[in-house]
């Protein structure tokens, strides 16, 4: 399998990642009929989709960041911080323009201090009780969190690799801890950092298995497990009904994993059926659109809808049509400007 295959097949986990989040938030759009009450159960769907974002992110980001360190022997966090500037930054402004005409016409309301909060990419701490126009951004703050921690230690470690498995243990340990925490004291947030961090930090695991030779059988074990066997067991722990508790503590982590396994097998071995399917153009083309089209979803499913407001399934549509815009116009030439600006 070539590696744009490979790619490709990560580019339909993403498309299902940003179909979970739609499903989810569909539910309650205005437009959208009285559905039987299992239907109504999918809402934790969402967080699905956005821990898959959050553990393809960090083995992605992790697998680029190996592979310079090991062509370079070292790695430029100043390029990192270009790079992500540019791929983040210029789409969030093209949808805060948008959901500021909004805010003009009346549709919208964005509170200052969320609004504030959300640019300062600290946003996953002022989601509860604020707006729900861009509360979604709280995915986006978690991820920087990570990133401005996480690459300082892979370049701090290039010669002492071993620390780096440090950095992932306390985020596998801390994270659960933190959400059985909020579980059974309402300590914390949901959509903090410390709640969060061991979905990334199980991307950036299984990059480091990739090329670890220390988990040369962990990498194996993972490898030969079939794609929709790995993609059954996240929908099996996915609907199971546990405890909050457990779910937070337990079910959580094991999704985690098994998704991490998806990602090797994606990566390292032959083709199967599911990786066929993750390779399909519809799933390829929503995946490559899925940042804008993340950005975009919510502001176009507004919640409570304003008097006005186009419903289901138009709503939809607009979100991918202003996904779409965004991502030729916005994303494309941003890539071009982040490269002329790395080639000085």
């Amino acid at each position: 399998m070539e590696e744009t295959q490979r790619y490709q097949a990560l580019d339909g986990i993403r498309g299902v990642a940003i179909l979970l989040v739609l499903v989810s938030h569909a539910r309650t759009a205005k437009g959208m009929p009285d559905y039987p009450q299992w239907y109504w159960h999918l809402a934790d769907v969402g967080n699905l989709g956005v821990r898959i974002f959050f553990v393809l992110s960090g083995f992605i980001i992790t697998h680029l960041l190996l592979r310079e360190a090991h062509r370079t022997s070292n790695i430029s966090l100043r390029a990192f911080y270009i790079r992500r500037a540019f791929r983040i930054t210029p789409p969030i402004i093209g949808m805060m323009c948008v959901v500021g005409l909004g805010v003009w016409l009346g549709y919208f309301e964005v509170p200052r201090r969320q609004l504030l909060m959300i640019l300062a990419f600290v946003g996953n701490y002022a989601t509860v009780h604020n707006g729900w126009t861009i509360g979604h951004l709280w995915s986006l703050a978690v991820e920087e969190q990570f990133y401005l921690l996480w690459p300082a230690v892979l370049a701090c470690t290039v010669r002492k690799p071993q620390l780096r498995y440090l950095f992932i243990m306390v985020s596998f340990l801390l994270a659960p801890t933190m959400r059985a925490l909020n579980v059974l004291y309402g300590a914390g947030t949901p959509f903090g950092f410390f709640e969060n961090s061991d979905a990334l930090a199980m991307g950036a695991f299984a990059a480091l298995v990739l090329v670890d030779s220390n988990f040369a059988r962990l990498r194996r074990i993972l490898e030969t497990v079939p794609s929709l066997l790995s993609a059954a067991m996240i929908v099996v722990l996915q609907l199971d009904p546990v405890s909050d508790l457990a779910r937070a503590a337990i079910r959580n982590p094991l999704i985690h994993l098994f998704l991490a396994a998806l990602i090797l097998r994606v990566i390292r071995s032959e083709p199967d059926l599911g990786m066929r399917i993750l390779s399909s153009p519809p799933l390829v083309f929503i995946g490559t659109i899925s940042y804008s089209l993340y950005l975009f979803q919510q502001p176009a499913l507004n919640q409570p809808p304003a008097p006005g407001m186009i419903g289901v399934p138009w709503s939809i549509l607009a979100a991918f049509i202003f996904a779409i815009a965004s991502y030729y116009f916005i994303e494309r030439q941003s890539a071009k400007w982040r490269s002329r600006i790395l080639q000085q």
